[in-house]
C-alpha cells in the first residue's frame, strides 16, 4: 500500500516532542524541508512554526485554502468535529490508557491484577461450558467416530533355542577308552600348575565340547591339572 499521509495544508498532526506534546495541530503552510507553519485553534495551540521531526501525521485532514487565517482553520476544525473523532480513534485511546497507567499507584496496580484474575476465571468457565455444549452437538472438535472392536492382546511366541554353531568341523564320536590315545595323537598338551592350554591346527570348539563331557573320566593327576582349574581353548 503506497504512502498516503503527506505534509500538506490541512493535514492534522500530533505533537510528539516539546512543550506542546500530545496536542493536535493542523499544517497551514510548509516553510522548508524541515519546518512547517501550524495552527491549533481547537486544541489551544497558537499559530507558530515547528520542526517536522516533532510531528506525527494522522489520517485526518481539514479542508481550507492555502495560508488560511486562524478563523478559517477554526471553522473547518469545528465543522469536521475533529476533537470527537480523535477521541474515538484507537491511537487516542492508547495514549489515554498509557497516561492512566503512569498515574497508578502500587495499590491500584494490585487491584487491577486481582480484577484481571477474576475476569479470566469467569471467562474460562464460560468458554469451557460453551465448548462442552458444542462438542455434544457435534459442531466443535473431532467428528464422532464409531468405536472399533477391542484389539486382541499379543501373545509372545515361544523362543526356540538356536542350534550350536559348527565351525566347519565334523563332531568326533569318541568313547571313553579311546579318548586319551586320539587326543594325545592329534593335540599336544602344555601343562602348568593352574591351567592347561590346547593348541593345534585340528583343535576346535567341537573337540573342546567333547573333552568337557569325558573330562570326569580322565585322571586329573595324569594331565597335571590342579583341583578347581578349568581348561581353556586358544583359537
Amino acid at each position: 500500500m503506497p504512502f498516503a499521509r503527506f505534509v500538506e495544508p490541512g493535514r492534522v498532526a500530533l505533537v510528539a516532542e516539546g512543550p506542546l506534546k500530545g496536542k493536535l495541530v493542523s499544517v497551514v503552510d510548509v516553510i522548508d524541508q524541515t519546518r512547517a507553519l501550524v495552527d491549533g485553534p481547537g486544541s489551544g495551540v497558537a499559530r507558530q512554526q515547528i520542526r517536522l521531526n516533532q510531528l506525527h501525521l494522522t489520517k485526518f485532514r481539514l479542508k481550507y485554502p492555502f495560508t488560511a487565517p486562524t478563523r478559517v482553520v477554526r471553522k473547518a476544525w469545528t465543522d469536521a468535529q475533529l476533537n470527537e473523532k480523535w477521541a474515538e480513534s484507537q491511537w487516542a485511546q492508547k495514549l489515554a490508557n498509557k497516561e492512566k497507567r503512569a498515574q497508578m499507584t502500587d495499590y491500584d496496580r494490585f487491584k487491577l491484577t486481582a480484577a484481571r484474575v477474576k475476569r479470566n476465571r469467569a471467562r474460562t468457565a464460560v468458554f469451557k461450558s460453551m465448548k462442552v455444549k458444542a462438542a455434544r452437538a457435534g459442531t466443535f472438535g473431532k467428528k464422532k467416530v464409531p468405536k472399533t472392536a477391542a484389539k486382541k492382546p499379543r501373545t509372545k511366541k515361544a523362543v526356540s533355542k538356536k542350534p550350536a554353531k559348527n565351525y566347519g568341523c565334523v563332531p568326533m564320536s569318541l568313547d571313553s577308552t579311546g579318548l586319551l590315545e586320539k587326543l594325545a595323537a592329534t593335540t599336544p598338551v602344555l601343562m602348568n600348575s593352574d591351567f592347561m592350554f590346547f593348541h593345534a591346527s585340528c583343535c576346535t570348539r567341537t573337540h573342546y565340547n567333547f573333552m568337557q563331557d569325558y573330562l570326569k573320566e580322565i585322571p586329573l593327576l595324569i594331565l597335571g591339572i590342579t583341583k578347581g582349574a578349568k581348561p581353556t581353548l586358544t583359537d
